[in-house]
């Protein structure tokens, strides 16, 4: 695959996440070049790593830190240069990180440096090894005078590094540097590749600026042709010169047409590469084509000297237990853009424990687990107080620690396909809605939604809402209870359990307009869909009362549409007319009188093609849209009459009937009267009610002669009277 592809399929833009089979082969595009890497720092079991030295309680560094953690690399001649490891720091470690040093085994001063502090409790950190010394020690966490490290002095691998965003001149290479270099740091890490699409420091999506930095290890002398493609703007510098320039605020190209080229000599050259993403969306990739290769490729992490680069825990050593957060996968919901993560824990005895304690995990999100190594499904990224209970031993032990859980950074293949949304389901299935905040109930509702599982989304939905709770007034609370109400509605088919939830959804909304919403909602069910329109008017009463004069257009636009409505059941043909009128205005438009035609042209064609089709769902979308944006042609006639037909589809007799009503009551001299009359005689018809049935052809033969559905109703008048009389009833 050429770089060409690789940039096409890294640049795909979108506000979520890509479908799943983009994450297949963009992942497998790397995943070769990123196997050296990820071998070079195997995880291991870290009870089984233990060390060269007897484990202790807690110890002392000498300078007043209490000795907390160590680092065990395997016996061999081949040593990394450089180790990289993360660990939690229980709160013990200052903000700065000034009160940590790391020792080999024989208590010298290694070099260091932080990677990354937070958020939370994290901490990523990298030090340099000495020949023949596999143990290292890393003392933090009490009051001391801080120590500089020795100098840094190996040049290996490739530093990716993340700040926060801070605005610059996009077409300025200079103005990007130096903005770079006052902004606040997110994290580092060494990386394989210059290969991402959103920030990997960070839980929350949102813009950022970043820097590539590590030494070129040239073999072959000679031009060397470099590429990128980014979004927004990206430099890629060699031995600090300009060499590809993708300047602005841009989306990435599909291609390898932004490039430059540079004679290199062999040995070591600086490399650097700046970025900004001005959204949370990102791209930033990076390749070459060097000297004899007949196409672009990726820039192999050895080209960096990657291989040196080994990643390896930091054991602790203060307590009997702790834990690991290995953040293993993910898998987008179309309706969002973060995706579900799925995090493995892991409880780890430091000391080689034979006891089988029990472990209660509180995850920080609601929910909990008494496993040993549970796997759990963060809905959203983010910051989490993560607690590990431990007991059976002869204290009880809580070991908390504040965890990022981010975006997976992970890399599938094709014998390591990327997540599916399956099993994910089978964990969330076990969840507690109502311990869930609302931005978490309406990942869980989507997730069983886009699953299928609509019964479950609706029951996980309903339980989290209205669960005894303060009043909400968070936009996700709102947006869940419009996703349940339309599940509810739409795909349940269970018109009398939507219209239960949004009355008690009223009760658990703060903000007075949302209130006016539901209660609006919970009108336009009963009369339509439920044909009992009775309660609908102390509903429309309450919300017109909370909605005022300064509501917003389209929701001022509904009340008035569904009030149009109640008007039409109650043949008020006036009151019906005015009212579709005030919905029209509140509404407003900028098309022109053609635009508007068209839209009703496309509106009423797409809906006449589902209904013949049987797609039922997609038909009542387009007339949702469509009486939403132009209620007043319910006066007209033809929306109310596709309407009733949708009914009739459904085999809802009695709503199609009421609209037929509704239609002759505020329109009777409309051109499709006479159809939804006809159309109203053949429901009541086959709803059993044959009396009434007669009196509807008799009224199409009395009110519209000159129909052309005249003969029909006749042959049907004829029809259902000797039916009566042969049952033995009066013709």
């Amino acid at each position: 695959m050429q770089t060409g592809d690789i940039m096409r399929l890294m640049s795909r833009r979108g506000r979520g996440s890509p479908a799943a089979s983009e994450w297949v082969v963009w992942r497998r595009v790397v995943a070769l070049a990123i196997l050296a890497f990820l071998v070079a720092g195997p995880g291991g079991n870290l009870a089984a790593q233990q060390a060269e030295e007897p484990a202790q309680e807690t110890a002392e560094s000498g300078s007043g830190l209490i000795y907390q953690r160590k680092v065990q690399l395997p016996q061999g001649p081949a040593l990394p240069a450089i180790v990289m490891t993360e660990f939690f720091t229980n709160g013990e470690l200052s903000a700065t990180g000034a009160n940590l040093v790391v020792h080999d085994s024989r208590r010298n001063l290694v070099p260091w440096r932080i990677l990354q502090l937070g958020p939370g409790d994290f901490c990523r950190l990298a030090f340099q090894t000495v020949p023949k010394q596999h143990l290292y020690k890393i003392y933090y966490g009490g009051k001391a005078e801080p120590e500089k490290p020795p100098a840094w002095t190996n040049r290996a691998g490739l530093l990716l590094e993340t700040r926060h965003w801070s605005n610059c001149n996009f077409r300025s290479l200079d103005s990007l540097r130096e903005t770079f270099k006052a902004a606040e740091p997110f994290g580092s890490a060494f990386v394989p590749a210059v290969f991402h699409r959103f920030n990997p420091f960070w839980p929350n999506p949102e813009p950022f600026l970043s820097q590539y930095q590590g030494t070129l290890r040239i073999a072959r002398p000679g031009l060397y042709h470099f590429f990128t493609s980014s979004q927004d703007c990206s430099f890629l510098l060699v031995e600090g010169k300009l060499v590809v320039s993708a300047p602005g605020w841009h989306g990435p190209v599909h291609d390898s047409r932004i490039k430059g080229q540079v004679n290199l000599s062999a040995g070591p050259h600086e490399f650097r590469y700046l970025h900004a993403a001005a959204g949370a969306d990102a791209c930033m990739v990076a390749a070459w084509q060097p000297p004899g290769s007949g196409k672009p490729e990726p820039i192999p992490p050895e080209a960096f000297g990657s291989e040196a680069i080994g990643q390896y825990p930091a054991i602790g050593v203060k307590h009997l237990h702790e834990y690991s957060v290995d953040i293993a996968g993910e898998v987008p919901l179309a309706g969002s853009d973060l995706p579900l993560v799925r995090v493995q824990f892991r409880s780890i005895s430091t000391r080689g424990s034979t006891a089988r304690p029990k472990i209660h995990w509180d995850f920080g999100d609601g929910q909990t687990s008494t496993l040993t190594d549970p796997l759990h499904i963060y809905l959203l990224p983010g910051l989490y107080t993560v607690t590990m209970k431990v007991s059976g031993e002869a204290d009880s032990l809580a070991i908390v620690n504040r965890v990022p859980i981010h975006r997976a950074l992970v890399f599938a293949d094709q014998n390591h396909p990327p997540d599916q949304l399956a099993p994910y389901l089978t964990v969330l299935d076990k969840y507690d809605p109502a311990k869930l905040d609302p931005p978490g109930l309406l990942q869980l509702v989507r997730a069983f939604d886009e699953g299928g599982l609509f019964a479950r989304a609706a029951k996980a939905g309903q339980a989290g809402i209205l669960a005894e709770r303060e009043l909400m007034d968070s936009d996700s609370a709102l947006a869940v209870v419009r996703l349940v109400g339309g599940l509810l509605r739409d795909r349940m088919d269970d018109a009398a359990a939507a219209l239960s939830f949004w009355q008690e959804a009223v009760k658990v909304l703060r903000p007075p307009v949302w209130k006016a919403e539901c209660e609006i909602e919970a009108a336009d069910l009963a009369i339509n869909d439920l044909a009992h329109a009775e309660p609908a008017k102390a509903l429309l009463d309450s919300a017109a009362k909370r909605l005022g004069k300064d509501a917003e257009p389209a929701l001022t636009g509904r009340l008035n549409r569904v009030w149009g409505d109640w008007h039409a059941r109650k043949g008020d043909r006036s009151s019906a007319r005015a009212a579709y009128a005030r919905a029209m205005a509140a509404l407003g438009t900028r098309k022109s009188a053609v635009e508007q035609d068209a839209w009703r042209g496309a509106l009423s064609r797409s809906t006449e093609e589902f209904l013949r089709d049987k797609a039922l769902d997609r038909a009542w979308e387009e007339l949702s849209r469509w009486q939403e944006a132009y209620p007043s042609d319910k006066v007209e006639g033809y929306l109310t009459l596709l309407q009733a037909r949708y009914w009739a589809a459904r085999n809802k007799w009695p709503q199609a009937i009421a609209l037929a009503g509704d239609l002759v009551a505020i329109n009777p001299d409309s051109p499709y009267a006479d159809r939804l009359v006809f159309l109203g005689a053949e429901c009541e018809e086959k709803s059993g009610r044959g009396d009434r049935a007669r009196a509807a052809y008799q009224s199409l033969l009395t009110d519209y002669p000159g129909s052309p559905l005249v003969g029909d109703a006749r042959k049907k008048l004829a029809m259902l009277t000797r039916k009566q009389a042969g049952a033995g009833g009066k013709p």
